[in-house]
């Protein structure tokens, strides 16, 4: 008798400790160690919508991760906005920070067991991401979800063409599902990389309020007319609007022009080739203040990309009031915070002339049906976590 009790004991008590685990069970983990500073609006808007619908949650996010909540476990030496200066050793140290990161949010994973985990891949797979991947799938039941941020690697001093692309397509086939934020990332999963439009997930961008970490009072005057910024890269069509402007600097030649970001190593840009355009560069890393106060002191921001995957920067400008003019990729075609004034031609150095033209006496933008972009957003990801959740329990 004693021993038919002890051992009803035994299995109510094992009964308890997994019903307790499973109690602990989270719904959603985000990983995303890109959010430093402003980037972490990104993240953060899609947080804010889950736990509104009262999904529990833990992110996993870069130390400098701008709101009071979240594992703060990745790249306190080595984020550009630490401050500290990087050497030959950087690299190495950034990858030790890395793999540490997911390390610990491996061990998070193994207790709490999350439903569902999504990972924003912003590298082009890297051994140590795809070995995170695989192990999540080892130790739990989670349905992996990779976002997509840029579906083809950019230009960088450290691109190697076929090889990237490869590493990008072994990261790809190992998730559950893709998402991404617009169509056209959609169709160049499955154009470069053959992955079935079933496996591909979408919900639009977010808006990126810098009015959540930052209180900046509108200036009465305007200290430039238009404004280039964020990093330089080759993709982002500088050259388009440095031979753009000569054309209307001809024809109106008291308007400026600021060119502000960091400056990639590979660039081949001569400043003291635009002498005496009306152009002001500030070829510097940008706290996320500096950004936040050039937007607002400009009257329009030209994006003239030539490729680009997704971009928060079209919500962040449009958020704060200022006009914006992009090329017509299908990043920003399919954005339904821009229309068709506000585009020109890709590439076309007197489309953008000519768009520079009727934009000059734009003084604010009217924050463009934000309240009904943010209602849409919403609703998207509701039913894509709620959709996979429920997949996840089958």
């Amino acid at each position: 008798m004693n021993n038919s009790n002890d051992a009803i004991l035994v299995v109510c008590n094992e009964s308890y400790f997994l019903i307790q685990a499973y109690m602990k069970r989270k719904d959603v983990f985000h990983v995303y160690w890109g959010t430093q500073g402003n980037a972490g609006l990104y993240l953060d808007e899609i947080y804010q919508v889950l736990k509104l619908a009262g999904l529990s949650q833990e992110v996993f996010v870069s130390y400098y991760y701008p709101l009071g909540y979240g594992k703060k476990v990745f790249f306190k030496y080595t984020d550009l906005i630490s401050g500290r200066k990087r050497n030959k050793l950087s690299p190495y140290i950034r990858y030790a920070e890395l793999t540490w990161g997911l390390m610990v949010t491996l061990v998070y994973v193994l207790i709490y067991q999350p439903r569902v985990i999504n990972y924003s891949l912003i590298s082009s797979g890297l051994l140590v991401e795809m070995l995170f991947f695989r192990l999540i799938h080892i130790i739990s039941k989670s349905t992996l979800v990779l976002t997509c941020h840029d579906v083809l690697p950019f230009q960088s001093s450290y691109s190697h063409g076929h090889s990237t692309m490869g590493r990008m397509h072994m990261a790809l086939a190992v998730p559950d599902f893709l998402l991404v934020h617009n169509l056209s990332s959609k169709r160049e999963i499955y154009s470069y990389f053959g992955i079935s439009e079933l496996k591909i997930l979408k919900h639009d961008f977010p808006i990126i309020d810098l009015s959540k970490i930052f209180d900046i009072t509108r200036p009465c005057n305007k200290e430039f007319d238009y404004l280039f910024i964020g990093h330089l890269r080759k993709e982002k069509g500088l050259d388009i609007l440095l031979e753009a402007w000569k054309k209307f600097h001809v024809r109106y030649p008291d308007y400026t022009l600021c060119i502000a970001g960091n400056l990639p190593g590979y660039s081949h840009l001569r400043v003291e080739d635009y002498d005496g355009l009306n152009i002001t560069f500030r070829l510097q890393y940008l706290s996320d203040m500096e950004y936040c106060q050039l937007i607002y002191t400009s009257k329009c921001v030209v994006l003239p990309y030539w490729r680009g995957t997704n971009s928060g920067v079209v919500s962040t400008i449009i958020s704060l009031g200022t006009d914006v003019i992009a090329s017509d990729i299908p990043m920003f075609k399919g954005n339904p915070m821009l229309d068709e004034g506000s585009l020109f031609e890709a590439g076309n150095v007197n489309a953008l002339a000519d768009k520079l033209e009727k934009k000059r006496d734009c003084v604010s933008c009217q924050k463009k049906d934000l309240d009904k972009y943010r209602l849409s957003f919403n609703e998207q990801v509701l039913n894509i976590y709620h959709n996979l959740l429920n997949k996840n329990e089958k």
